[in-house]
């Protein structure tokens, strides 16, 4: 999976890179179009599929801050937990 992350990145990248050589080579009078500005990624890359992550609902929400509330680890790491979980909680 990474790999396909990486060989996306790359592929943006490199039009990128394509589109401002042609914007460049336009402003100085050596091209007179920018094919790049034709091209998107979708057209020669499959998507890559959404994923879903995991969440918690309404009901579960007072056992996780009760959860994070006894947390052992380091106190920055349970105040980002409490604050993820206070201000992520997904509404359905």
């Amino acid at each position: 999976m990474r790999f396909r992350v990486q060989v996306r990145d790359i592929a943006k990248r490199a039009l990128e890179t394509v589109g401002q050589v042609f914007g460049y080579g336009i402003a100085h009078g050596l091209a007179t179009r920018n094919p790049a500005t034709e091209i998107r990624p979708s057209d020669i890359l499959k998507s890559t599929p959404k994923t879903n992550y995991a969440r918690i609902g309404a009901k579960e929400l007072p056992t996780l801050l009760r959860r994070v509330e006894v947390y052992q680890g380091k106190q920055v790491a349970r105040l980002a937990m409490k604050l993820m979980a206070m201000t992520f909680c997904a509404h359905h």
